[in-house]
């Protein structure tokens, strides 16, 4: 991610990640002329919303993808906190790498 921010920075830009998982509707819509693929569901919106999270040069996972890694970043301990998500009743746990 450090490489990342350091190619955008020249150009006044940054970038944060957000992921997560879940299940999601994929369809092709249009004409034979005119086609769009897209994707939704709950998993797409809230993955937006992570990524609305994440500051500049951070990641930030929801729990349910951090608990199908395989393998933890060693290098990097996470901060965990709850996140006020927009749709979300509830704050969310969500780990945030920096």
């Amino acid at each position: 991610m450090t490489e990342v921010c350091a190619a955008l920075q020249p150009y006044g830009l940054s970038a944060g990640i957000g992921l997560h998982c879940g299940d999601v509707v994929e369809i092709l819509v249009g004409t034979e002329t005119t086609r769009q693929y897209t994707i939704f569901d709950d998993a797409v919106n809230l993955t937006a919303r992570l990524q609305n999270q994440a500051e500049r040069g951070q990641i930030v996972i929801s729990q349910q993808a951090w608990e199908r890694l395989r393998q933890k970043p060693s290098a990097l301990k996470p901060q965990v906190h709850y996140a006020p998500l927009k749709g979300k009743r509830e704050a969310l746990p969500v780990y945030i790498l920096a």
